[in-house]
């Protein structure tokens, strides 16, 4: 790990450049938080197995896609209320410990260095820090001028009406978490961490921007393994301002090591250089 007076890799340099003019966002995953919480596989198998024990009606025969299994439950009269809560229920989502890679993140969003969108529901960044991070969980708080330092675009365990969980939820999500999404990904460098597949709506977003604004640059930040279908395909035509981050599955301590240097640099540049505001 290079030390703050050492030099660092140029991708690196960029990236904390972006921070400092107020140009970098990070979007992050359910892989942030995979060595406290359960991760895809492991939550859809917990969530299964309490629906099939809880909910009459239920079926479900593949148990390994979270998504699939809570579509099964999306089709029963008022099984999208009772999944919500039964997930949320199932893993300490809002009282589990931080780990170092929140309280980066939280710093990075307190010194204005980034703007944070989150896809997981655990409210460990904003409980990383003794800053007051007031986050946009729903519509009526996008609308609110003292918010939007962190976006929890599929929602927070703290509102369990929020959560988009379903294929159908996921494909047409509410207007305030496309119209941020897609205002952040025009405006900025955007950084993908923890994140296995990109929903839906954010995919349809990110091609459409790969052939509107010829302008827009790639950020290949470190990556392992190949790239998915939807960073391949806007990768290669044009892409918009799109940073692949590490394909670490859900190993969050991998991804903090791999992210750690450039998320470091940044803080470090950014309490020197003030950058502006969000």
């Amino acid at each position: 790990m290079p030390g703050l007076s050492e030099p660092i890799d140029a991708r690196v340099m960029v990236l904390v450049d972006e921070a400092i003019e107020g140009r970098l966002s990070v979007c992050a995953g359910a892989g942030l938080s995979g060595d406290r919480l359960p991760h895809g596989p492991q939550l859809a198998k917990l969530l299964r197995d309490a629906l099939r024990a809880r909910m009459a009606g239920y079926v479900c025969a593949d148990g390994s896609d979270l998504i699939e299994v809570a579509d099964a439950a999306d089709e029963l009269p008022g099984g999208r209320d009772a999944l919500q809560r039964l997930a949320l229920a199932l893993a300490p989502f809002d009282v589990v410990t931080p780990g170092p890679q929140h309280e980066l993140l939280a710093l990075l969003v307190c010194e204005g260095g980034i703007r944070l969108l989150l896809t997981n529901w655990d409210t460990c960044v904003e409980r990383a820090t003794n800053e007051d991070i007031k986050s946009i969980r729903d519509g009526s708080e996008a609308m609110q001028g003292d918010r939007g330092g962190v976006l929890k675009v599929h929602g927070c365990a703290t509102r369990p009406s929020s959560l988009l969980i379903t294929s159908a939820q996921l494909a047409d999500a509410p207007l305030w978490t496309q119209a941020h999404f897609s205002a952040t990904l025009t405006t900025t460098t955007m950084v993908f961490l923890g994140i296995g597949d990109i929903a839906t709506y954010a995919q349809r977003r990110i091609t459409q921007l790969a052939t509107t604004i010829p302008h827009a640059r790639a950020r290949v930040v470190s990556r392992s393994g190949g790239r998915r279908k939807v960073g391949r395909q806007c990768l290669e035509a044009d892409p918009p301002r799109l940073a692949v981050g590490p394909s670490t599955g859900h190993d969050s301590c991998t991804l903090y090591r791999r992210a750690r240097p450039w998320m470091v640099h940044a803080a470090h540049r950014g309490l020197q250089a003030e950058p502006r505001r969000r």
